[in-house]
């Protein structure tokens, strides 16, 4: 792998360097351009050098400006954002917007993290499979989800690693139970706790199931923000650990927290989380 992105690609004569020194690279096969910010000829030598499979850039912006090749299966963008624009009928939704990238996945273009704003529209909306597709992230709002598109959308991208969801404003999981969520929910409801926390943070990975060679979609991040008085922290740790037995990231946040603990309970309760490899206490 070569990262030409500090020392040549910002002035004229690297660009030139680089251009001289790639017939002689006869083994590179990864070419890592940030801000590229030079001609696009010396862009379309990289592109055209028989060994170079990948030329990674950070965001799509980070292209040379001008028309792009016809064929874009060398390159890889770190993420794209899809903005989802509504329309003034409620019913229509334009196609995902990639940040220009409408074309782009149609001739090649690979991507490994895509983030996805105003997710509730994508319920009406079909979203392109997107070649080299490991994370999505996407950041909860107001509105309902139906999550009616998820299944799909994993289906067709087989290398997907993870779906993050974000609550920033811990008002989409207060007022909304997605499917992911219902029997951990519940189960607080039953026990008179759903009022003492919210859910900040989720992630969905995918994990093998010990009985087939089938892949599951599992929860295996949390952040919870704690409102809890004392004693009723550990029943919630105890309800997490046996609703999410594969919860290898947690976060707790204590800044509404009331009351303190044992040590020995905190011990107790963390040991049935199983999976766990890390472990966030944020006061």
């Amino acid at each position: 792998m070569l990262d030409v992105t500090l020392f040549c690609t910002n002035s004229e004569e690297g660009c030139e360097i680089l251009c001289q020194i790639l017939p002689n690279l006869r083994r590179i096969s990864h070419i890592v351009l940030d801000t590229f910010g030079s001609s696009f000829s010396i862009f379309n030598s990289i592109l055209e050098h028989p060994i170079v499979s990948t030329v990674l850039f950070r965001k799509y912006s980070d292209l040379p400006l001008g028309p792009l090749p016809k064929s874009l299966s060398k390159i890889m963008l770190e993420e794209i954002m899809a903005v989802f624009e509504p329309q003034e009928d409620p019913e229509l939704v334009s196609p995902p917007f990639f940040s220009n990238l409408d074309e782009c996945p149609n001739r090649g273009m690979k991507a490994a993290r895509l983030q996805l704003l105003r997710p509730h529209l994508l319920d009406n909306v079909h979203v392109r499979k997107i070649d080299g597709l490991r994370e999505v992230i996407l950041y909860m709002g107001l509105l309902p989800v139906s999550f009616s598109w998820l299944p799909t959308f994993t289906a067709a991208h087989p290398h997907l690693e993870k779906i993050e969801f974000h609550d920033d404003n811990k008002i989409y999981f207060s007022r909304r139970t997605p499917f992911f969520l219902s029997s951990f929910v519940e189960e607080c409801r039953r026990q008179d706790l759903d009022k003492h926390f919210c859910v900040k943070h989720i992630v969905l990975g995918r994990t093998p199931d010990s009985s087939s060679n089938v892949h599951e979609w599992r929860v295996t991040a949390m952040t919870i923000v704690s409102t809890f008085r004392s004693t009723l922290l550990i029943e919630l740790l105890s309800i997490i650990a046996s609703s999410f037995s594969a919860i290898r990231t947690f976060n707790l946040d204590f800044h509404g927290h009331r009351g303190s603990h044992r040590i020995e309970d905190l011990i107790m309760a963390f040991s049935r989380f199983f999976d766990l490899r890390y472990l966030y206490l944020d006061n």
